[in-house]
């Protein structure tokens, strides 16, 4: 699990890095929107290019393996 995230990740831009980090936190799009200062349509576009729905599909697999630690808020 933990080697794929990783080949994953090593894909991400600085700036997909950051917005993944925002949404592992909790935050909305539009709140993200605001603080990278960018749209929320560039925001979801953001995501999608970092492969966001398969990134915390697989952390939330890898949660399950672990006990009990959370990643995602």
């Amino acid at each position: 699990v933990l080697t794929l995230l990783d080949a994953v990740s090593s894909r991400w831009t600085p700036r997909q890095a950051t917005g993944l980090l925002m949404a592992m936190a909790g935050l909305r799009q539009q709140d993200m929107a605001e603080r990278l200062e960018i749209s929320q349509p560039a925001v979801s576009k953001l995501l999608a290019a970092a492969h966001w729905d398969a990134t915390r599909a697989l952390l939330a697999r890898y949660e399950t393996l672990v006990s009990g630690r959370s990643f995602l808020s």
